[in-house]
């Protein structure tokens, strides 16, 4: 995405729904998995890329009418 294409958007917010965007991503719930260390222990991985395509899902597919969510 552009610079510009993202300023347009930034642009059509009020300040009030870019807190509540911000807010939503903070908030959200961090991705990852197990995996091991090199003495072979069992730690917890972090996968940055995972929760930001969860929370892009979440902005795409969200349907105010829907009764699923």
């Amino acid at each position: 995405m552009k610079e510009s294409d993202k300023q347009k958007i930034m642009d059509s917010l009020t300040p009030e729904q870019r807190r509540g965007i911000a807010e939503i991503i903070r908030s959200a719930d961090v991705e990852g998995g197990y995996g091991r260390d090199d003495d072979g222990n069992s730690v917890w991985e972090e996968d940055a890329s995972q929760t930001l395509s969860n929370l892009a899902d979440y902005f795409e597919t969200y349907d105010p009418d829907s009764a699923l969510d």
